[in-house]
């Protein structure tokens, strides 16, 4: 059990190797960084004139992904009015759409959750899911913009590891078995019973990470549970998570 708690999947960082490769802000220049960035957001919002969107609830991410769908538009101040209900948006409407939005997201048919709490998006790559998957992240980002936190839980960490990873780190340092265990605690409980297991009675393969000839042995375990996490939290979906 503590040669496997100490196996790289259970303990690997992506911050050493950004900061050995210099892809990783220094200390010094870090609050410039968040300052400069603050800075420009204030100065675009206060230049721009805003747009209202007007959302219906029952059709609440369809309307506010449609009002954004306008690149021209897409990061301007946005003010928020719900058809049918009365109230002025001095951010707290806005902020009621933004945590519908993501409380919802899970639901919608662009994702999926494990038997945890939090969604990855499903493995597309029919242009117009991706386009409607990219609006979604753009989205996110005007999070920032206005201020806004997500929902807890939305999504596991491995999305945001994603996303600011560079486009050559391996893949197997992205998705751990720590992402496993917050998408889908059923599917780590069964790897970490492999990876402690005398597997040579289990009959298994790999089928389920493209290499159906390769029986599950001993001596490969830690290869196909390396295999497993890596396809469960990006495989199929990285055409996906890449939009």
């Amino acid at each position: 059990a503590r040669a496997i708690s100490c196996d790289g999947f259970f303990t690997y960082s992506i911050f050493g190797t950004l900061l050995s490769t210099g892809r990783l802000v220094s200390e010094e220049s870090a609050s410039d960084v968040v300052s400069r960035l603050f800075h420009e957001d204030a100065q675009f919002l206060r230049e721009s004139d805003g747009m209202t969107l007007s959302i219906h609830r029952e059709r609440l991410i369809e309307d506010t992904l449609s009002a954004l769908d306008d690149g021209d538009r897409m990061l301007e101040r946005m003010r928020v009015s719900f058809v049918g209900e009365e109230g002025y948006d001095a951010s707290g409407i806005s902020t009621n759409l933004y945590t519908e939005f993501f409380k919802m997201l899970p639901r919608h048919r662009l994702f999926e959750t494990g038997s945890g709490l939090s969604c990855l998006p499903v493995g597309t790559t029919d242009a117009s899911d991706l386009h409607t998957l990219e609006l979604i992240g753009k989205f996110m980002l005007r999070t920032r913009l206005d201020r806004r936190l997500l929902p807890p839980d939305t999504f596991p960490p491995v999305l945001f590891k994603f996303l600011v990873s560079p486009p050559d780190l391996d893949e197997r340092h992205i998705a751990m078995f720590s992402d496993v265990e917050i998408f889908d605690p059923q599917i780590a409980q069964t790897l970490r019973v492999i990876l402690v297991s005398d597997v040579t009675d289990y009959f298994l393969d790999f089928s389920d990470v493209g290499e159906p000839d390769v029986v599950l042995t001993n001596e490969n375990k830690q290869e196909y549970v390396h295999r497993k996490i890596v396809s469960l939290c990006i495989g199929e979906r990285r055409a996906a998570l890449e939009a």
